[in-house]
């Protein structure tokens, strides 16, 4: 017996299922990942309602691969073990 996997599309901001084209649409806001499913008529309503956001806005490069922060420690002894201020010792 074979098994068949189906699976729907549903555009999300009506909720109606998405048949022939849709789009996957994902955006940052204040640092936070967006993902939206949309059909064709909602992915370019989207895109028109941003676009006076998007022709004022600048670019802004991201730096491919994984960061590279620094961890600054202040008022950091080291006779103390090289524990940062305010962190505690485990007794054991």
């Amino acid at each position: 017996m074979a098994t068949r996997i189906v699976e729907h599309i549903y555009d999300d901001l009506t909720g109606e299922l998405i048949t022939g084209d849709g789009e996957q649409l994902r955006f940052t806001v204040n640092g936070a990942d967006y993902e939206l499913d949309l059909n064709v008529e909602n992915a370019a309503a989207f895109r028109a309602a941003l676009a006076p956001y998007i022709e004022a806005a600048r670019k802004v490069r991201v730096p491919r691969g994984r960061p590279r922060g620094k961890t600054k420690l202040e008022g950091l002894n080291p006779s103390q073990n090289a524990q940062p201020k305010g962190s505690e010792r485990l007794a054991g």
